[in-house]
């Protein structure tokens, strides 16, 4: 999917489901554009029982313990990766 095209799905639902989905969709959004979720979200979140993975950058990515532990970041002879 590019940008932020939504993609209408036909599928019959309740509308209670509907308007349920729809406010848990907008307060995401609020959440997410009002903090500064990079940041504090780890922290935040350390006490809930959920699955929650922060988005790295690539140099971030590069660098990290478990990608190295998987050996999915190649180091070539001239040292670049």
């Amino acid at each position: 999917m590019r940008g932020d095209r939504r993609v209408p799905i036909s599928l019959p639902v309740s509308s209670r489901w509907a308007r349920t989905a729809e406010r848990v969709r907008r307060e995401l959004e609020r959440v997410f554009a009002a903090r500064d979720v990079r940041r504090n979200g780890k922290r935040r979140l350390a006490t809930v029982d959920c699955c929650v993975t922060p988005i790295a950058t690539l140099d971030e990515a590069m660098i990290d313990p478990q990608f190295a532990a998987r050996e999915m970041v190649l180091q070539r002879s001239d040292g670049s990766r």
